[in-house]
């Protein structure tokens, strides 16, 4: 299993890699064939991804996200695994030469830094916490999609403002599906943060006091109510395709700052490696 893992972490970014230019090539040549083979292949080198993070997690004894190398693998994956039900969602693959950039990018540093034999807190080996984990790991992949496409709406609306339009707007889907698209992944992130913030209040009950003041979890919240009121500001206010994206880029930027913060500046139970 051991070389299995190796392998896969290697290969694991040239296929993205590979993939991520396949979209690229569609984009600008519109060969179908070229779209189908991308989704295939990135299908296959998810379910690989998904069998190397089993692996990790077998030799290591626990769950595989202990350190931010081991999160942005998962990170990866599972954007690649929502981008696929995005794609056939909403039957477009252009975006994937957005997308998988983005994904090989994170599995390219995961995979230069992860080491299975790192020493970690004993809090990775319960399952409550490995659920918990992968839920606020889900909501991250979730809302960086959310601001890609959330960049894509600001971009396109002031092409169509100064009605200046390009090649990557004739391909990419309408301004109104990239809106859906936009206010889906938040939507998709909010859900799994929830799930998150709600298995790290069952952790909570089961650890000591002073856990409940983690300075991820203050900063964690505040993200979790900016998301919610743009998921708000979106089903019910009805705000336009600009305000969400910009709320979602405004919810990432604090998200980004969040996880720096707890790594960096505060003191956390969150930092896993002892």
């Amino acid at each position: 299993m051991l070389i299995f893992s190796q392998i896969l972490q290697t290969t694991l970014p040239v296929l993205y890699g590979a993939i991520a230019l396949s979209y690229l090539f569609y984009f600008y040549t519109r060969i179908a064939a070229l779209s189908r083979v991308a989704t295939v292949a990135l299908l296959v080198t998810a379910v690989l991804h998904l069998g190397h993070t089993v692996v990790l997690g077998i030799i290591a004894m626990r769950h595989p996200m202990a350190t931010i190398f081991e999160f942005l693998s998962f990170v990866a994956m599972t954007m690649a695994f929502i981008f696929l039900f995005l794609e056939t969602w909403y039957r477009n693959g252009y975006i994937g030469a957005f997308a998988l950039p983005a994904v090989f990018v994170l599995q390219l540093c995961a995979s230069l830094g992860i080491q299975p034999a790192v020493a970690v807190t004993p809090l990775l080996e319960e399952v409550r916490f490995a659920l918990h984990a992968t839920a606020f790991a889900a909501a991250y992949a979730a809302f960086l999609l959310g601001l890609l496409f959330g960049v894509m709406v600001i971009l396109f609306e002031r092409s169509v403002k100064r009605h200046h339009f390009g090649i990557v707007f004739e391909q990419l889907p309408s301004l109104s599906v990239l809106g859906k698209m936009t206010a889906s992944t938040l939507l998709l992130g909010f859900v799994f943060m929830s799930i998150g913030l709600g298995l790290g209040a069952w952790n909570v009950m089961h650890a000591p006091t002073d856990l409940q003041m983690d300075a991820k979890v203050l900063l964690t919240i505040l993200v979790w109510l900016v998301y919610g009121f743009a998921i708000f500001s979106r089903f019910v206010l009805r705000w336009s395709d600009e305000s969400t994206a910009i709320l979602s880029i405004a919810g990432f930027a604090l998200l980004a700052f969040t996880t720096v913060a707890t790594h960096v500046t505060f003191s956390s139970w969150h930092n896993f490696v002892g």
